[in-house]
């Protein structure tokens, strides 16, 4: 009986290291300055279930994440991408600690004290957490040698509930639509080819393990290369007793 009560805790204590829950429970909208960076504020917004964070740096337009259904995105011309396809700055590393329960990665760890999170490791990151009575009210971000302190400015009610701002629209370049539009010619079951096989040609006479009959496709093959030798000649033939055209040798 012991060892189970042991083994149980155990486990809990394995997936508190594991699931990370939100930072805020239920709707909410938040304002944090940034010190570490020349007049940097992160904007956070939360349904409940997605989360959106807007970087803004002094001029320009903000930098948008969007972390939802398991993943961090982040808006780029032409579309969003993926957190880890995202050069980015200071904000890829201090944006992500206000964006759990999501995290960068399956290898991400949260430690929690309270029913809170404590600590939040990512990367070659780590975020400190404090609280008080309304939820996070600091954070203390530091990766190497740099370190960045988020202050919670303001905490609310959402002030827009458009459920578009949780919007992913993934950016596509002309490759992988070009793989896209390929990867129709052989199918999903054969996970051995390449996608953009289509693409770049694949050689006559090549098999591979999706079902197909490639018997049929073999017999079809040679029957096409006798009739393309047997076109010539009655080409050549037809243009010669006719006088029409050029012929393949060059002659009329």
């Amino acid at each position: 009986m012991k060892r189970a009560a042991w083994f149980s805790g155990l486990l809990c204590a394995a997936v508190l290291l594991v699931a990370a829950p939100p930072l805020f429970r239920g709707a909410a909208e938040s304002s944090w300055e940034v010190a570490g960076v020349d007049a940097a504020s992160v904007t956070v917004l939360t349904d409940g279930r997605s989360v959106r964070a807007e970087w803004n740096a002094g001029s320009g337009a903000p930098i948008v994440f969007i972390a939802t259904e398991g993943k961090i995105w982040v808006r780029d011309g032409g579309g969003d991408v993926e957190l880890a396809q995202w050069r980015g700055g200071d904000e890829k590393i201090v944006v992500p600690a206000l964006l759990l329960p999501y995290t960068t990665t399956a290898k991400d760890r949260t430690t929690l004290a309270g029913g809170n999170v404590e600590t939040y490791g990512y990367g070659g990151a780590t975020a400190t957490y404090s609280w008080d009575a309304k939820g996070p009210s600091g954070v203390e971000v530091k990766a190497g040698a740099k370190s960045w302190t988020l202050s919670r400015k303001k905490l609310g009610s959402v002030s827009s509930k458009d459920a578009s701002l949780y919007e992913v629209k993934p950016k596509q370049g002309a490759s992988s639509r070009l793989a896209a539009l390929a990867g129709g010619l052989f199918g999903s079951s054969d996970r051995s080819v390449s996608a953009t096989a289509g693409g770049r040609g694949v050689e006559k006479g090549a098999r591979f393990e999706d079902g197909g009959d490639y018997e049929a496709l073999a017999a079809i093959e040679i029957a096409d290369d006798e009739w393309d030798d047997e076109a010539g000649e009655e080409l050549a033939k037809f243009q010669n007793e006719g006088n029409v055209g050029r012929g393949r040798g060059g002659d009329r």
